[in-house]
């Protein structure tokens, strides 16, 4: 496949000749050429260019303004600056201001026919990466600031547009790192709360002693050093959303407080007998089991059953194997928007090791991987040696685990590969049907779920 390059070349003093644009016209080339500093930053806006040629007859302030304004358009774009030998300053300053590369005047074609084939190689570099991410399209698969395309972040996505417009009270659990603040974020955004303030608090965060003055707020004289009152955050989410997250770390004697306010939306500040009109979605999180949380006794009955009205469960990174590349390139593209560097993708092996890790911080993880790499990355590619060595070892395990073995474990591991690929399956053709799926692999109910809890799969992301 040819693909053609696009470039702009900025001539002011017509430096770029005929003889020039004919050697240009040797490579598949699609040029546009402007001759004054506001159209070039007209095309600039309305395209997306492969190669800048500047030829400036500015005053030098000029151009390094103009090239500061075109690195805030992009990082990206390959600009080369043409500078005469006498012009050392402006030839410094070009590169550390944005600047790929300086060419001296004249020009000569052997200079720029090594411009041209580095373009090149760079545009080929970044059409393979992009159709690295799928063949069939270019297109990151977003739904808000949420990147996925595998059927368990289908059905969530539909869940969030199924309960956003209502009123209801919902519950996220998933691992730490799965993104719930992000789907809070999402059903707030799409509701009819959504010019009002989003409220978010992280239990974790609070010291026990502040918890009630930081929620319930407080009025002067409260307590020692309450010096004037305060609003507390459940007020400041009047009208709008409050997330709680890490709810289970709720202090116990909290919750029949909190309870009482969401029953009656009303609510008193620490010294004060009076009762505050208080209306807000309660949207809470939790990294633990809501079961478990009311097992463990960290969630009161009364509670729990109160906010756990909807739940919502985000499935962690390893069960979402689609989703891995596409949050990879996300991140990728992210963490080159803050820098000069050129990367145009991942190398097969980083990837293979990125689907074979098990991402215990899951997509927090990749996102600190991602960036790290790019951080360390001295090639145009990331490489094996840019990631951490604990993803490479993982990878190594499960390309020589079973030579590895004994008879007993590597029949153990391939018996639980074997089991895994079948349940998957299944749960995908029934769509989380316990009872169908027990039906038609013969196994009994009970039996089923304690496979199913072996391997960490929740029929519920499969049912929605």
């Amino acid at each position: 496949m040819i693909i053609t390059l696009k470039i702009l070349i900025i001539d002011e003093v017509n430096e770029f000749a005929q003889t020039h644009l004919n050697e240009i016209k040797q490579f598949p080339a699609a040029v546009d050429k402007a001759q004054s500093l506001s159209l070039a930053w007209d095309y600039l806006r309305h395209n997306d260019y492969d190669l800048v040629l500047c030829g400036f007859a500015s005053s030098p302030a000029t151009c390094i303004n103009f090239l500061k304004k075109v690195r805030k358009l992009s990082l990206r774009i390959p600009v080369v600056m043409s500078v005469s030998t006498d012009n050392l300053t402006l030839a410094v300053d070009a590169i550390k201001f944005g600047a790929s590369e300086v060419i001296e005047k004249p020009i000569h074609n052997g200079q720029l026919r090594l411009v041209l084939t580095k373009a090149q190689k760079y545009r080929e570099l970044r059409h393979y990466s992009l159709q690295n991410i799928d063949e069939n399209s270019i297109e990151i698969p977003q739904f808000d600031n949420m990147i996925g395309k595998s059927e368990g972040m289908r059905g969530i996505f539909s869940q969030i547009v199924d309960v956003a417009e209502t009123d209801a009270t919902i519950f996220i659990s998933g691992e730490s790192g799965t993104g719930k603040e992000l789907v809070a974020r999402s059903i707030h955004n799409r509701s009819l709360r959504k010019n009002h303030a989003f409220v978010p608090v992280n239990c974790s965060a609070l010291p026990e002693q502040l918890f009630e003055s930081e929620l319930f707020g407080y009025e002067k004289g409260a307590f020692t050093g309450a010096a004037q009152q305060k609003l507390g955050l459940l007020e400041f989410a009047h009208n709008g959303s409050f997330f709680m997250d890490e709810i289970c770390q709720l202090p116990i004697y909290l919750q029949p407080k909190l309870l009482r306010v969401l029953q009656e939306k009303q609510l008193r500040r620490v010294g004060s007998n009076e009762q505050v009109e208080i209306d807000f979605r309660f949207i809470s999180a939790s990294n633990i089991d809501p079961d478990e949380a009311l097992a463990s006794n960290l969630l009161r009955k009364d509670f729990y059953y109160r906010v756990n009205v909807i739940n919502i469960h985000l499935p962690p990174l390893r069960e979402r194997m689609e989703d891995i590349k596409l949050l990879a390139y996300y991140f990728l593209d992210s963490s080159l928007k803050s820098t000069t560097k050129e990367i145009f993708g991942f190398e097969d092996e980083v990837l293979s090791c990125f689907e074979s890790y098990t991402w215990p911080g899951n997509i927090r993880e990749l996102e600190n991987v991602v960036e790290r790499a790019v951080a360390l990355s001295h090639e145009e590619m990331i490489t094996l040696s840019d990631i951490p060595t604990q993803i490479k070892k993982v990878h190594q395990a499960n390309n020589n685990g079973i030579e590895a073995l004994n008879l007993m474990e590597a029949k153990k591991k391939a018996v639980e590969k074997i089991e895994k690929e079948y349940l998957l399956r299944l749960l995908t053709e029934h769509r989380g049907n316990v009872t169908q799926i027990a039906k038609e692999s013969g196994m009994t109910r009970r039996n089923l779920h304690r496979l199913l809890n072996r391997y960490n799969f929740n029929p519920d992301v499969w049912r929605n």
